[in-house]
């Protein structure tokens, strides 16, 4: 895995948004992966989605540096009263652009309230920047469309 993407349902401001990449670019600036230092940049996206890319060319972190890193995104979650590690939503991008998080067991009701073909869906399982640099798909296209396939 070189790319990681955490996201907050509520859009944050970009104040917010400096002060948490500040510390958590304390932390990248030392993570470590078998001694080795990992080189990494952050970066927030679309005021959602708080984006870590590994450079895949040095050393990529092993589970123990992953773990590292999830510690520090939930101390930056306490600290910063927010959620980014929460899987319970769904992200969705409307026609408009806005990014709109909308919570699993609310998900069926947004789908049929809404006209979906205009509707594309965040993957936040990718694991590289190209993959993401793809991101939102379609519904139709998207991993959420073969979930509700098989309801």
């Amino acid at each position: 895995v070189t790319f990681f993407v955490f996201a907050t349902p509520t859009a944050l401001s970009p104040e917010q948004q400096s002060h948490i990449l500040a510390d958590l670019n304390a932390f990248l600036s030392s993570w470590k992966s078998h001694g080795m230092p990992v080189r990494a940049l952050a970066r927030w996206e679309k005021n959602h989605f708080l984006c870590v890319e590994v450079d895949a060319s040095c050393e990529i972190p092993g589970g123990c540096s992953k773990d590292a890193l999830f510690r520090t995104i939930q101390e930056l979650e306490k600290n910063h009263s927010l959620s980014l590690l929460d899987r319970s939503y769904v992200y969705f991008e409307s026609e408009k652009s806005d990014v709109v998080a909308v919570e699993w067991k609310a998900l069926e009701s947004f789908i049929n309230s809404h006209n979906s073909r205009f509707w594309k869906v965040y993957d936040l399982t990718v694991l590289n920047s190209s993959d993401w640099k793809n991101q939102p798909r379609p519904l139709e296209e998207s991993w959420l469309q073969k979930v509700l396939t098989l309801k």
